[in-house]
């Protein structure tokens, strides 16, 4: 059985799953594969996670994500088993057993090019991913049907203005931390928050919302997998968050926010 080893963080943990869902198909003899999270034991109180700029806010995979993540991997019907293991612990590398973080190799591409497809430098796939159909999977809640579900991070702050969103307020729900929220609220101080409890919650409300909005953030990863309808507000100097297929668009900067929120929500 294939087993795969990444480090994170969350986002390049969702992205790389076309990629393990394919390679599992040409390489692995069995329906389901293994996946196995490399913890990092970090210190949170290091300077460098609480920087200044809040564009570069940055959070650690360690045991604290991997549980929030945990749930939403183990819906997935194509992954048997999630581990960890902690950083610098060994572990085989061969063909049964890929090491996804060697990725980070070709680090010119993963500021310009989707991630999905960067992974892909790990093994030459002879199928083709297919980016009109879903890999992430979870079920639906009525009370988000019509719904726009908003989630922003402190980390690659949009361009766009988020102040075009304001005819729409009585429809959006915001999703993320409190520290994100925050943020959001000093800009947008109507909108409403929804906690969530891990990100197999995070993926049901954004599975059932008539339209997912979010910077480049792992929500954003939970929406481009689920492929339900969703706007990424890109961040330019590093756009590796790109819609593929079926109900996904970019917004690179006003005006074509409020253009595109008209015409995908019809007022």
């Amino acid at each position: 059985m294939i087993t795969f080893y990444h480090s994170g963080n969350c986002g390049d943990i969702i992205a790389s799953l076309p990629f393990c869902i394919e390679y599992n198909k040409e390489v692995g003899t069995e329906d389901r594969f293994n996946f196995t999270c490399i913890l990092n034991v970090v210190n949170k109180t290091d300077p460098k996670f609480e920087v200044p700029n809040v564009s570069s806010k940055i959070f650690p995979f360690d045991e604290e994500m991997f549980n929030l993540l945990t749930p939403l991997l183990k819906e997935q019907p194509y992954i048997k088993n999630i581990n960890s293991i902690k950083s610098g612990d060994s572990f085989p590398t061969d063909k049964d057993h890929v090491n996804l973080n060697l990725f980070r190799k070709r680090e010119k591409l993963l500021y310009y090019t989707n991630l999905t497809r960067v992974y892909s430098i790990l093994h030459p796939l002879v199928n083709a991913l297919h980016d009109d159909e879903p890999w992430l999977f979870a079920d639906k809640d009525e009370e988000f049907k019509n719904k726009i579900v908003l989630s922003h991070s402190l980390r690659y702050v949009s361009d766009c203005a988020l102040g075009d969103l304001y005819p729409y307020m009585k429809d959006i729900i915001f999703i993320g931390t409190k520290e994100e929220y925050n943020w959001m609220h000093n800009k947008l101080p109507e909108i409403k928050y929804y906690p969530v409890k891990d990100f197999y919650d995070t993926a049901i409300a954004i599975n059932s919302c008539k339209l997912f909005i979010s910077n480049q953030t792992m929500n954003w990863w939970i929406a481009e997998g689920l492929k339900v309808p969703r706007f990424i507000l890109r961040f330019n100097d590093s756009p590796n968050c790109i819609p593929m297929g079926r109900n996904g668009f970019t917004i690179p900067e006003s005006p074509y926010f409020y253009l595109m929120l008209k015409k995908k929500l019809g007022y």
